[in-house]
Order: structure tokens, then C-alpha cells, then sequence
């Protein structure tokens, strides 16, 4: 495993281990973990073993597109007030794509291909998630291969995670990303903003 993987990201490595490689990760996963709520943020990339090649041809980068939700209270007490009341969570302050509730930026050359490893980590709500002007390719979804096809718009659920191809195939230029709320019922208090990237 390498902490220092592209974007932050967490990478795994198929094959044998050296001794001093094991005894490490033994250590790393029998030493006690203290976490504070809503600390950890990440995405758990898996790629193809060594000497083996994806399925689709081989893109340019990988990037973690990680949507998620911005709370100004610890979002643990909106789990546990929800589990006590039976009521649904109080609704977050804000949407975010990679831990930022504001613009943020994923370039794309002209011309090149790449693998956005798309992760819904809000808490309860589904997300529809879109790139301006753009077809995203379908290749990949929660750990698995999926047969290609190509669509405009994703909806995930929470925690689901889809792969996507993107070709840097329009005029250069800045287009947005976009991520907004999937409400599903009537009368039910949501989120109704929407978070974006370039």
C-alpha cells in the first residue's frame, strides 16, 4: 500500500510483500485508532494487478471525485438525534466535490481521456452529478466492471461509486461540474443546493 498515491488518494498494489512490508502492515492494523468524527476523507482506489491492463483503454489520469455533504455540527449528533427520534437527519449546510463547498478545479487536456472515480459520501441523500457539455462513459461501478455506455448525468445513491471515462473532447475551456440533491419525496426537507468544479 502507498500513502503517497496521485490526488491523495490511498493505492493498493497487487502481488508478494517483503517480510519488513508485512510486518509493517500488521502493525499499522493491530495499533489502536482514536478518530474524531467526520475526519477521515478519502477514496479507496483499487486498479488492476501488475502486468494486467484495465478493461477499456488505459486514460491518461485517475481522479477522485469525492461528493459529500459540509456540517456546521459534528455529524455524528445528527446520526444519533435521527436514530433516537426516528426522524430523518437534519439536512446539511452544504454540498461539496472533494471536501470544498466552493469551485474547485480538475483540469483535462484536450484531446485525453481520464477516469474520474466519481464516490457519493453524503450522508443520507442521493446526488445527481453532471459535467457541462459533456458525455461521461460508464465503466465501472462500486468495485466492479460494468459493460460501456454512455450518459450525461449520474444519480448515486449514498456511498455508491461509479467509474466514468471523460474525453477532453469540447473546445478548451472551463466547464462545470455540478452535484445536486435527488429529493425523492414531497414535503421532506432537503438540501436544494447545488455544489460545483471546473
Amino acid at each position: 500500500m502507498a500513502q503517497d498515491a496521485p490526488h491523495g488518494g490511498l493505492s493498493i498494489r497487487w502481488g508478494s510483500f517483503s517480510p519488513l512490508e508485512l510486518a509493517r502492515f500488521k502493525e499499522l492494523l493491530e495499533k489502536p485508532v482514536r478518530l474524531k468524527p467526520a475526519t477521515v476523507y478519502g477514496a479507496l482506489v483499487i486498479r488492476p494487478r501488475e502486468g494486467k491492463s484495465y478493461l477499456f483503454p488505459k486514460p491518461k489520469h485517475e481522479t477522485p471525485i469525492l461528493l459529500g455533504e459540509w456540517w456546521d455540527t459534528n455529524p455524528i449528533d445528527v446520526v444519533r438525534e435521527a436514530t433516537r427520534t426516528g426522524a430523518t437527519p437534519n439536512i446539511s449546510d452544504a454540498y461539496t466535490i472533494n471536501a470544498q463547498p466552493e469551485t474547485k478545479i480538475v483540469p483535462i487536456d484536450s484531446g485525453e481521456t481520464n477516469l474520474l472515480r466519481v464516490v457519493n459520501a453524503a450522508l443520507n441523500q442521493p446526488l445527481f452529478f453532471k459535467v457541462a457539455n459533456h458525455k461521461l462513459t460508464v465503466v465501472g461501478a462500486d468495485a466492479s466492471y460494468t459493460k460501456p455506455f454512455i450518459t450525461s448525468v449520474l444519480m448515486l445513491s449514498p456511498s455508491q461509486t461509479t467509474d466514468v471515462l471523460i474525453r477532453g473532447d469540447q473546445p478548451p475551456s472551463r466547464y462545470y461540474m455540478a452535484a445536486r440533491a435527488y429529493q425523492s419525496t414531497q414535503n421532506a426537507p432537503f438540501d436544494n443546493m447545488t455544489t460545483t468544479a471546473m
